[in-house]
């Protein structure tokens, strides 16, 4: 606020004061006034710092009032955040709101874009990018205001502000950009010139330099003015305009005055030059710019020194520079200079150079010699002195190329430049770099090439050279052997080459290469320096290589020499080396008997595994020369070793050579199980050797049995990853129809049986008949099902490799994955988590309906796995009995075609019984009562649906009386017809609740007898269902694949009922003292919820636990939860202490976070099942989620920091990466409590998702306990926890707060109201003491709550300062120090407020009225001096004075 009257206060009555008042601020005249963006004039005279803000007319919100303050005010985070809250609410598109909010940012823009900082000056334009692309036509009055500040911020000096302003001209004016600068063509040039002439108002000193001072924030604007002048001269094409700004910039004074600031506006003032001097350069060589732009070129700022590099490429074209500018005295001292001394970036200086030296040496050819000895001279200097990372080579080679090239046959430049070649050969085999090399070598051959092509130097002194190179390269060898072979390859010099090869350094490798074309010098070279070397190199191609050169270019007699004196053929590398250098050519030079060793040696190598298989590709063509004893030595050798080279030489080994191997057994038995180790892809070429074998060896006593035996034992004791694995092999040797990979007709009948009886129950809802039980063999269901799984994968890829199998087995094969591919997706759908294991399709389009039909016999196709399964079940649109009518139809024997009858119907129609007819009728029955269980007939008799009633109730208790039977492994028809009879009993009763719940909504009880009726059912049918489901923790896991639809239907009926059971009938056991029943279910629950096969169960044992855990907690803390109760005015000896259930403690304790770590790295994390502990935590965490206010309070004592500790560390091992993406942005998996999968299309739960609804919970339940938690974090993992909290879970907690205030109604007469500006994360509580009077609280969330404390502020108060301060800190402390919702503490300050007006006493140790720890008022009472205290505070007062007297009588209270 400004002092003294003068200029503290502006009058505002008209537009045209307003626009002075702008004007004066420092924006450029000509803008529209300020009441045509309030929308409104006011009189009077208002301070001229907050002249925006409070000229707003009405349609300004107090929130959006706010948020423009913000952006007003000084200080640089304050003024960001304002832009970017005010960005959010700009982004819900709010159309009129918008248009108020852009008639005021106008006028605010132009000094953002000026503002010091280059993040305010980015948000700004973004925010106004935002505004005119939402607005668009709307946008227009207003352009002329904002838009030269747009063309200006284009030209900023901060990258990110330049990117920003283009994609604004981008996004919001598309391909007219050019039509911009000459629109506003005046007002740019007019806001440039005042300025760089510091007429501006925004060129003013500032208040504040804390982010830039006045000298910095002058250049970077006048830098920024020349900028935009350099893009309007582009656009503009006006060369008028350009010839006045040439006579302008050319002024002395400009120069000056230019020169003598920043070195970017010099930079960017030469630029301005060279762009306006391609119209006049004359103008400005006659000025001091010459002289200025020569003494910039060293200049150690890259821009300015690139700027005046320009602008002197420029000059010198023209003769009138060097009349300014001396060459001999100015210009040539200058380059060398920078050459020599010169330590910016050399890259630049590099492109440059040469374009300068040839302008130099052709204007002074008299001191060419001279200049370009200082110039290489100083290059190498600089090189070798290595002083920056730049290489200068480059830049020797193009100097020397020149002056070689234009030497013109001065022979003292040629001498100087061979001298200057050696001494840069030296230093390139001194310092043996890699880059230095490859520049000198491509210097050398164009030395010779070009040298020789121009005649530029004598052949003596080219003998010279290539003497000098080899004595260099010889003492350096073998680093730079590499150098030889290239510059022989690009000089093709063959003295080189011949004076080379003499050395007795030049290694093996150099020698071959040389040596490897026939020329007339390299016939009669020995070889004895090749076998010398033989021993000496490792690598096997050099080793082939000199063999392949001796047997071609040698005699029997000089190779048998050569190999005795200089080879080891007992070494497998030798003898591999050998067989390699062999071809059809050169074969008839070697013993036949040395071949054979050579060929063992290596066998016996690659079965020791020595040597890969892959070598056997070089022996094929050597088959003919093996007799027996060299094929048993080599087959021996070669099943030692399971790969696929080596498997494919055996088989081509079997396949090619007339050898029968000594084995037990069946050779192709032998083979395949070799085949099932190799775990790398087989040749293709396999297939076609199996085939061959088979046909030759195969006597007729070849079983597919016995190898399929082998295949099971492989499939059953493997993975699912090594079955895949396999597949591509057993696709490669499908068209072997004797391998066991697709179902022959055993095989197929066995798995069809299998199919059908173990999965009847899963099938039934598609299927009713039944006609393979007999001779169906019992097996293990689990390993069965697992094995089908494998063969399965094994199939389908068979069938999509399209080999040629055999079409009869493929298509039985294909009909058997069809049906096993039906269970396992009825197996998924029932399923809650996704099971890796299961999650296959065989979908397979290689035949049709048809032709599986055709290959589908009579006697397979009314098996249940095959019903329905290439042709549609077209139902019968039959008319259903209603459940009413269905008595009445039985009994008249109505329904004789689908029921079952006899005379004693009614006392076996809802028991279990051996008999499928009987057991298909009660599911006929079972199925009508489904159908409408969701009607509930408000006029219907008291006895109308006793029927169905009766017989539900009947089910289950008979369930209970038979519950072993039910739950056991035996899968017997008639016991599946039964399950699926309790399954649809569960589903009638889930079906029917969902839809009484609904009822409920909107009718009485009283008004609907069934619905009154169907509340006793519940309660009669649930202990008996929930006897059943605890019985599930025993079952199997064949039990649960044959059976997943009835666990289902049972979790889902206790998921959908338990609301109507009180949390006592849960666990009331006939003969059992409450407390010892509910311990006991309590464990029953817990150890269901260890269940690993099935989720469903975990979620519902969770359900219950929930239920059941506050009766556990009541009866654990049963003496202090009553002593609470009492309003008692006594006080105990002994302070009592809530307590958690010891079974949750302990479990807990128990937990090993590093054994959990080391577990899931070794098998994975959990996919079909929760984690136990994690269940267990959000069960603890749900406990206290539901817990009212005073009780929470109560409990939250007995939480230490160890439980806090093992429960988020839990929590955070399963949390994902990311919670959300762009992709997938839905947080609904933070909030809601699973659900169950009610239809194939819904999500599969995922452990990751469910970690983050734990997570979430807890951050929300227990938000002190995690402060506490990450401040005691180590600060390596600190930082990186709190940013994934505040990135992925703070803004849906700050959200959650903000709408529970909002949505907060407190009962009619209320003295608190609430208001929540959620852009601004506020939330504002008003206290009314009397009409128009009271007390207002404003909460203020910072974007990292839960983490960070909120902001509690007042702003006054009717009550005494000290109370007013108490309160405050009380809220305060509720929300700091208590697991409280903000909503809660606010709660709190209002029940004080509403005490206080009541004129209860305050407790007279804390001063306060509600106790801040438990809630509770003052109601212990000193007998002596009848003053009242809080316990809570009693107690504190005893243990720190260390005795139990009254604080302010000293009267004993015990």
């Amino acid at each position: 606020m400004g002092k003294g009257n003068s200029g503290s206060k502006v009058k505002t009555a008209s537009s045209l004061r307003a626009a002075e008042n702008l004007i004066s601020k420092g924006f450029s005249g000509g803008f529209i006034g300020f009441n045509a963006v309030g929308g409104s004039n006011v009189d009077g005279v208002i301070e001229e710092s907050d002249l925006i803000i409070e000229n707003l007319g009405e349609e300004y919100s107090h929130e959006l009032k706010i948020l423009l303050k913000k952006i007003e005010k000084k200080d640089k985070l304050t003024k960001e955040k304002g832009i970017k809250e005010l960005k959010e609410v700009v982004l819900k598109d709010n159309v009129s709101e918008n248009k108020i909010i852009y008639n005021a940012y106008a006028v605010m823009f132009p000094k953002l874009c000026g503002h010091a900082s280059p993040t305010i000056r980015s948000l700004a334009l973004d925010l106004l990018k935002i505004l005119i692309s939402l607005l668009k036509k709307d946008a227009s009055k207003k352009l002329k205001l904002v838009m030269p500040y747009i063309i200006f911020s284009t030209s900023d000096a901060s990258s990110q502000v330049k990117r920003q302003g283009d994609s604004l001209i981008e996004v919001c004016f598309p391909g007219k950009r050019s039509q911009i600068f000459i629109t506003f063509k005046e007002q740019l040039n007019d806001l440039c010139m005042q300025v760089i002439n510091k007429t501006h108002k925004l060129m003013k000193p500032q208040k504040f330099v804390e982010d830039e001072t006045d000298k910095q924030r002058e250049g970077r604007l006048i830098a920024q003015s020349l900028g935009t002048l350099l893009k309007l001269i582009e656009y503009s094409n006006d060369k008028e305009y350009n010839k006045k700004l040439s006579e302008k910039f050319s002024n002395p004074v400009i120069i000056n005055y230019l020169t003598s600031l920043t070195v970017l506006v010099k930079a960017t003032y030469l630029e301005l030059i060279l762009k306006l001097s391609k119209d006049n350069e004359d103008i400005f060589i006659e000025t001091k710019l010459s002289s200025i732009i020569l003494s910039n070129l060293d200049n150690d700022d890259i821009l300015l020194c690139k700027a005046a590099f320009n602008c002197f490429l420029k000059f010198a074209q023209n003769d009138k520079y060097f009349e300014k500018i001396d060459i001999n005295k100015a210009i040539i001292p200058k380059i060398v200079k920078i050459v020599r001394k010169c330590y910016i970036k050399w890259s630049f200086i590099s492109d440059n150079l040469l374009p300068i030296f040839d302008i130099i040496c052709k204007r002074n050819k008299i001191k060419k010699q001279f200049f370009t000895e200082s110039i290489l001279d100083s290059l190498l200097e600089r090189e070798i002195e290595k002083k920056t990372a730049d290489s200068f080579v480059q830049s020797i080679n193009e100097i020397f190329k020149y002056s070689f090239f234009t030497s013109e046959g001065d022979t003292n430049l040629v001498n100087y430049l061979l001298e200057y070649f050696k001494r840069l050969l030296d230093y390139c085999f001194t310092i043996n770099d890699s880059t230095i090399t490859k520049c000198v070598l491509d210097l050398g051959i164009w030395i010779f090439k070009k040298g020789k092509e121009k005649k530029i130097m004598e052949n003596k002194k080219f003998d010279m050279l290539v003497d000098y190179i080899i004595d260099g390269l010889v003492k350096k060898f073998p680093d730079f052997e590499d150098f030889s072979i290239k510059f022989y390859e690009g000089t093709n010099c063959q003295k080189f080459k011949k004076d080379l090869l003499s050395f007795p350094q030049v290694s093996t490798e150099l020698y071959l290469s040389l040596t490897k074309d026939k020329s007339n010098d390299s016939q009669n070279i020995s070889l004895e320096p090749l076998f010398k070397r033989f021993t000496d190199t490792e690598d096997q191609t050099i080793k082939v290589q000199i063999l392949q050169k001796s047997l071609n270019e040698s005699n029997e007699k000089e190779l048998c020499e050569y190999f005795e004196k200089h080879l080891d053929l007992n070494d497998p590398f030798t003898c591999l080396a050998v067989i390699q250098a062999i071809d059809d050519n050169n074969i008839n030079k070697l013993n036949i008997v040395t071949i054979k060793n050579c060929i063992l040696v290596i066998y016996n190598a690659v079965g020791n595994k020595k040597i890969s298989g892959l070598v056997f590709e070089s022996l094929k063509h050597l088959y003919k020369y093996f007799d027996d004893n060299a094929c048993e030595k080599a087959f021996l050798s070669l099943i030692k070793v399971p790969s696929p080279d080596v498997y494919l030489a055996l088989l081509d080994l079997l396949a090619n050579i007339n050898y029968i191997p000594n084995i037990e057994g069946n050779l192709i038995c032998f083979l395949f199980k070799i085949l099932t180790k190799i775990k790398k892809g087989i040749s293709l070429e396999c297939s076609e050797r199996f085939k061959k074998i088979f046909d030759t060896y195969n006597d007729g006593t070849y079983n597919i049995e016995e190898t399929n035996k082998i295949y099971e034992s492989f499939l059953k004791s493997k993975k699912i990853s090594r079955i895949i694995e396999f597949s591509e092999n057993a696709a490669i040797l499908s068209d072997c129809n004797f391998l066991p990979f697709l179902i022959w007709d055993d095989k197929f009948d066995e798995y069809s049986k299998f199919l059908s009886k173990n999965f009847y129950s899963l099938l039934y809802k598609d299927v009713n008949e039944f006609n393979c039980e007999e001779n169906i063999k019992d097996v293990n269901t689990e390993e069965t099902f697992s094995l089908l799984l494998k063969k399965c994968l094994i199939i389908k890829q068979i069938i999509k490799s399209d080999n040629q199998y055999d079409e009869n087995r493929g298509k039985k094969s294909v009909l058997l994955m069809m049906a096993f591919n039906r269970i396992l997706q009825l197996i998924k759908q029932d399923s809650y988590m996704k099971d890796l294991e299961l999650d296959y399709t065989f979908d397979l389009e290689k035949y049709n309906p048809n032709e599986l039909n055709l290959a589908l016999t009579i006697e397979y196709r009314n098996y249940p796995c095959y019903k329905y399964l290439l042709t549609e079940n077209k139902e019968i649109d039959v008319k259903k009995p209603t459940s009413k009518e269905l008595r009445t139809l039985i009994e008249n024997n109505e329904l004789k075609n689908k029921i079952y009858l006899d005379d004693d119907w009614e006392e076996w129609l809802f028991l279990y019984t051996e008999d499928k007819k009987k057991l298909e009728s009660l599911n006929y029955i079972l199925n009508v009562f489904l159908e409408d269980a969701d009607i509930f007939n408000v006029y219907s008799l008291e006895n109308a649906d006793d029927f169905r009633v009766c017989g539900l109730v009947t089910l289950f208790s008979y369930c209970v009386e038979n519950i072993e039977n039910i739950i056991s492994n035996d899968n017997n028809i008639s016991m599946q017809l039964f399950r699926n009879s309790i399954r649809l009993g569960c589903d009638i009763i889930t079906k029917r609740e969902k839809a009484a719940k609904k009822i409920r909504g909107y009718h009485t009880v009283a008004e609907n007898y069934e619905l009154k009726e169907w509340i006793f059912v519940i309660q009669s049918v649930f202990p008996n269902i929930l006897k059943i489901f605890t019985h599930l923790n025993n079952i199997s896991f064949s039990f649960y694949i044959s059976n997943i639809n009835l666990i289902n239907s049972i979790s889902n009926c206790i998921i959908t009922i338990i609301d109507q059971v009180k949390c006592d009938e849960i666990v009331n056991e006939p003969n059992m003292e409450m407390e010892d029943s509910t311990k006991k279910y309590i464990y029953i629950f817990t150890e269901l919820m260890q269940n690993k096969f099935s989720a469903h169960i975990q979620i519902v044992a969770a359900s219950l636990f929930h239920t059941v855990l506050p009766l556990y907690f009541y009866y654990e803390n049963k003496k202090l939860i009553d002593e609470t109760k009492k309003e008692s005015e006594n006080i105990t000896a002994e302070k009592c202490v809530a307590i958690l259930p010891p079974v949750i403690t302990a479990l807990l304790k128990k937990i090993d976070l590093e054994q959990i770590k080391i577990d899931n790295e070794n098998n994975g994390l959990p996919t079909t099942y929760i984690p136990f502990e994690l269940l267990l935590w959000n069960s603890l965490i749900y406990f206290f989620k539901t817990l009212e206010a005073d009780e929470k309070l109560l409990y939250m004592e007995a939480l230490d920091s160890e439980l806090v500790s093992i429960g988020l560390g839990i929590t955070m091992f399963y949390l994902p990466d990311a919670p959300f993406n762009r992709e997938n942005s839905s947080k609904k998996h933070f909030k809601e409590i699973p659900k169950f999968r009610n239809c194939p299309e819904d999500s599969y739960l995922t452990l990751s998702n469910y970690a983050c609804y734990v997570f979430y919970q807890t951050l929300k339940t227990i938000p002190v306990f995690i402060r506490q938690w990450i401040n005691l974090l180590p600060n390596s993992t600190k930082g990186s926890i709190k940013d994934y909290i505040v990135k992925y879970f703070s803004p849906s907690i700050i959200d959650e707060e903000l709408n529970n205030s909002s949505t907060w109604k407190e009962k009619s007469g209320s003295r608190l109201s609430i208001k929540v500006y959620k852009v601004i994360k506020t939330i504002e509580a008003f206290y009314e003491i009397e009409p128009g009077s009271g007390m207002n609280l404003r909460i203020i969330l910072q974007d990292d709550y839960p983490l960070s404390l909120p902001i509690v502020e007042t702003d006054k108060s009717v009550v005494a300062k000290k109370i007013n301060n108490k309160w405050l800190m009380q809220v305060s402390t509720y929300i700091s120090h208590q697991n409280g919702l903000i909503i809660s503490g606010l709660q709190q300050w209002k029940r004080n407020f509403d005490k206080h007006l009541e004129g209860i006493e305050n407790c007279s140790i804390c001063i306060m009225i509600v106790n801040s720890v438990n809630n509770q008022l003052p109601r212990v009472k000193c007998k002596q001096c009848k003053h009242k205290f809080h316990a809570q505070c009693l107690y504190k007062w005893f243990d720190t004075s260390n005795n139990s007297s009254c604080p302010l009588c000293r009267t004993e209270f015990i």
